[in-house]
């Protein structure tokens, strides 16, 4: 009798057919899934040093930018003074629903991710999010860490030191952002004003409090520009080239600037202030200015206003809420307080994926909203009855992936948004609801950006970078007539002026500049064309909404580190003390029109080249065999990751076999093919161990066959997979009746995943996660090696208040036919409280509920050599029950009570201890056990 795990034997079929896959995959088969929607046939265009992989609808847009590219590469290796040992590989995506599938890495991508660089092969993956001017940037910026990993690798290698650390990471990408544009934007110098004068600003010892937050990247910036603006660009080089003298980072820094970490965080402290403290003088802060909507610690955006039906005035607008972006109507209460009403919530199905926080904005018409969301592989436009709190109508437009900030005609027969299409250019497209038919009001290689329907006339106004200084990411305004489709010029200059809003009246709108340093508000005046200035503040002011009595406005405004809705009274002229006439530049950028459209470089269609992943020793453990012994694991994979290629290989410890050397000899070899939506593995495998228990006799075991696993994502919440192994068993026991079985199998095995959770540190917060697994072996010799297993495992969670999770789990495990599995209860990754694997059966049934909660946020202690601060503890109070059937000694319902405290890593996994007392539901044990836990919440 052999044991095999019905999920085991399937994820060992579907990932891999190589039979070694990590316990923690084995006990967690969850996770949300990257969905390949269609398939794309490469080309690669090479350049003196770059090669350019992309898909044939982008060749234009890559045939503008291999010129940046390769002179960029140019000029870093001049600043770098370094030569490449091989070509740089750059993949390139038409929009950022196209990067998320890439498979160069194989975690999910946030929307916020602009581009990344791999550590591995060095690979650089950019899409195109309509900007070419972001576009370049990215470029510049990715391309900083492509060559600091070449840099350190030459420059270590020539030191003979092959084990090394990379910088710390607001170093890398302070780094790559100064190098990339040597002068800050105007978003950059926001955050660092912001956290300085409010106390935020961390220093440098302690940055690590913010690793990988987006502050962290800003101060990084802020940091690296003083050290390039005080002791040359050079010297950023120059800690890279001294990379090799210490691991220890401020002896690095130390040996080059003469500043240790300390000193130079004192010398930038005191620069920054002399820059930004002054500000205070003749500026204010936007809750002096305005009226503070949203509460503290709280995130807010992209406001929109409508006068109900029953004449109240509705607000809504996007919030964060348990790390996800939701949509939500903002009530006031009886004190007259806001409170926050869900429409909708993102990231929990197919239909609503996820929503855009920054790029699209919303409109109100009445009761109705219109706005974005992602929907499966595109973006759709909900047009939503906020009465009845449902969807009336959404659209969705083949070959337009990307759509942003949705805009609707008065009589809502006309919508008009900026949308990228397959090419990657971003335009206006007008949709006629009446006739179903889409036009395109714009083509060319601008970016159009947040387009306002006229209230009453068949006109849009717009953001655009087409405008003679857009090269230097500055916006104007423009105005485009929806009929004849002529554009007009409104606001130009050496400025950015964005997310313009028009007054109920249309005689007006509103708008935000960055013309005086600092994101304002302003409002211009269509008759007269003057600009008259709405607010000063400190922070930064975004996205304006006339209230619809044009009394005042509310915008985005940030504040203390968070973005929150602020209302402003709208002042005229004779109460503005700032008002101009505004510029107007009918000239198109000379930086778009100097770029070739047409280039030399060579093209041709793209071919693997296979490079190494990884490379490993240790010991391999099987969850079906066990521990496989000591050997190997290499894995390959070709540019895009898109065909990867696994080999294992070891041998096994077995005092009966100890003489035979091929008989204990463990391999592998798989084939993934991750090119189209539909994923399957095929692979070959021949593998032998002691296997067995005190129940099934123990025996040495020898199997070796071929295996093929598929897997269809029906979202990024669903999938089914599916497997088929064939394998001969050679097994020899020194029991009469099992000695030197041999036979031939077939098992299949069908699974369906569904998990729309959202986590927290320590584990799931909300939402739920289950999944089904049916296997059927058959013995094609008729000796006794059927069998059929069921698993069935469904989690529930339910958020109680901030920190606090209700947790549930059930678990039914079955085994059928001749040749049975055991299946185990007892022990802190299922039935707490008794001995690990106590009880056993050929069924086996398990509840668990478990209420979950902090304990300690912080934790620090005061020591003279430094404060030592400890990871966030949480409590737990839980209720499990559980039974076995259908073996030896069947139970009854048996249960457990008890308490827990854990240490939270992160998103690690946790350190546990249990306090439990058993019950078989008539009596509570008298006895407290203790038990030590660590890995993942349920």
């Amino acid at each position: 009798m052999t044991r095999r795990a019905p999920l085991v034997a399937f994820l060992i079929a579907a990932i891999a057919g190589l039979l070694f896959p990590a316990p923690g995959l084995a006990q967690y088969p969850f996770g949300k899934n990257k969905v390949n929607y269609s398939k794309k046939d490469w080309k690669v265009m090479q350049t003196d040093h770059v090669d350019i992989y992309y898909y044939p609808n982008e060749h234009n847009l890559v045939a503008f930018v291999a010129p940046i590219v390769e002179g960029t590469f140019l000029e870093y290796s001049e600043i770098f003074n370094l030569e490449f040992r091989d070509r740089l590989p750059l993949v390139f995506y038409s929009s950022h629903y196209d990067f998320q599938q890439t498979n160069i890495v194989p975690s999910l991508i946030s929307e916020y991710t602009g581009g990344f660089t791999d550590l591995i092969k060095g690979r650089i993956a950019i899409p195109m999010t309509g900007s070419l001017w972001e576009l370049r940037h990215v470029i510049r910026h990715e391309m900083v860490h492509a060559f600091m990993l070449e840099k350190l690798a030459v420059v270590m290698s020539d030191k003979n030191r092959f084990n090394y650390t990379n910088p710390p990471l607001w170093f890398v990408e302070g780094m790559a952002e100064y190098i990339a544009a040597r002068e800050a934007d105007t978003r950059s110098h926001m955050f660092v004003r912001d956290a300085l004068i409010h106390g935020h600003l961390l220093d440098l010892v302690n940055i690590w409090r913010i690793e990988g937050s987006f502050m962290m990247y800003k101060e990084g910036e802020a940091v690296i520009r003083y050290i390039g603006n005080n002791f040359g660009v050079e010297a950023i080089i120059k800690i890279l080239e001294n990379w090799w003298m210490s691991d220890k980072f401020p002896l690095v820094l130390k040996s080059t600037i003469g500043l240790d970490l300390r000193e130079l965080n004192d010398a930038f402290m005191k620069s920054i202030k002399r820059r930004y403290y002054p500000a205070i003088l003749h500026t204010t802060f936007a809750p002096d200015a305005g009226k503070q909507l949203t509460p503290p610690h709280s995130f807010h955006s992209r406001c929109a206003i409508g006068l109900g039906s029953d004449g109240e005035i509705n607000l809504y607008a996007l919030g964060a809420q348990d790390g996800v972006l939701n949509l939500f109507k903002l009530e006031r209460g009886k004190q007259g307080e806001l409170k926050r009403k869900t429409l909708v919530e993102g990231a929990r199905s197919s239909a609503f994926e996820t929503i855009p926080a920054f790029r699209s904005k919303l409109e109100a018409h009445g009761d109705q909203l219109l706005f974005v969301a992602k929907r499966q592989e595109r973006d759709a436009i909900y047009l939503w009855d906020t009465v009845r709190n449902k969807e009336i109508e959404h659209f969705t437009f083949p070959g337009l992936s990307v759509i942003s900030s949705p805009t609707m005609s008065n009589e809502g027969t006309k919508i008009v948004f900026s949308a990228i299409d397959s090419t990657g250019s971003m335009d206006l497209f007008l949709y006629r609801r009446d006739s179903g038919r889409l036009e395109r009001l714009t083509l060319d290689r601008y970016a159009e950006e947040d387009p306002d329907f006229h209230p009453t006339e068949n006109l849009v106004i717009f953001s655009s970078d087409r405008c003679e200084s857009g090269d230097r990411k500055r916006q104007g305004i423009y105005m485009v007539d929806v009929d004849s489709k002529e554009v007009t010029a409104l606001t130009c200059g050496s400025h950015s002026d964005a997310h313009p809003d028009w007054s109920p009246d249309g005689k007006t709108f509103l708008f935000t500049s960055d013309r005086d340093g600092v994101f304002n508000i302003y409002l211009y005046d269509v008759e007269d064309r003057l600009v008259i200035r709405q607010t000063a503040v400190i922070g930064g002011v975004t996205t304006p909404v006339f209230m619809p009595d044009r009394s005042g406005f509310v915008a985005s405004g940030y504040y203390q580190g968070e973005y929150h809705l602020f209302e402003f009274p709208l002042k005229n002229r004779s109460a503005a003390g700032d008002v101009m006439a505004a510029s107007i530049d009918t000239t198109t950028s000379t930086w778009m029109s100097s770029q070739p459209t047409r280039v030399t470089y060579t093209t041709q269609d793209y071919k693997q080249k296979l490079g190494l992943d990884f490379a490993g020793t240790g010991l391999s453990v099987d969850p079906d065999f066990g521990t496989l012994g000591n050997g190997g694991a290499v894995v390959f994979s070709d540019i895009l990751g898109n065909h990867q290629y696994q080999v294992f290989f070891g041998t096994t410890s077995n005092s009966q076999q100890e003489g035979n050397f091929f008989k204990r000899l463990n391999f592998g070899f798989n084939y993934a093919n991750l090119t189209r939506r539909l994923n399957y593995t095929v692979g070959v495998f021949s593998l032998t161990s002691l296997t067995g228990d005190f129940f099934t006799v123990f025996r040495s075991e020898r199997r070796f066959g071929i295996a093929t696993g598929v897997s269809y994502p029906f979202s990024k919440f669903t999938r089914v997979d599916g497997s088929f192994v064939l394998r001969f068993v050679d097994r020899e026991s020194d029991f009469t009746a099992l000695a030197n079985q041999k036979s031939f199998l077939g098992s299949t095995f069908l699974t369906y995943v569904s998990d729309n959770t959202l986590w927290t540190v320590g584990g799931p917060l909300k939402g739920w996660r289950y999944h089904t697994t049916i296997g059927q072996t058959i013995d094609f010799r008729g000796r006794g090696f059927d069998n059929t297993t069921v698993h069935f495992d469904i989690r529930k969670y339910f958020k109680l208040a901030r920190g606090v999770v209700f947790a549930q789990r059930f678990v039914t495990r079955h085994s059928f036919g001749s040749d049975f599995q055991i299946f185990y209860l007892g022990g802190p990754w299922d039935l707490r409280g008794y001995d690990f694997r106590e009880f056993f059966g050929r069924s086996t049934y398990l509840l668990n509920s478990e209420i979950r909660f902090p304990l300690i946020n912080h934790f620090a202690l005061s020591l003279p050599i430094g404060a030592i601060e400890f990871p966030l503890i949480r409590g737990a109070l839980f209720f499990d029950a559980g039974k076995v059937s259908r073996f030896i000694d069947d139970t009854d319902w048996l249960g457990t009570i008890g308490v827990g405290t854990e240490l939270n890593l992160g998103f690690a996994p946790v350190i546990r201890v249990n306090f439990t007392r058993a019950t078989d539901f008539s009596s509570i044990s008298s006895n407290t056990d203790f038990e030590l836990f660590i890995g993942l919440n349920y």
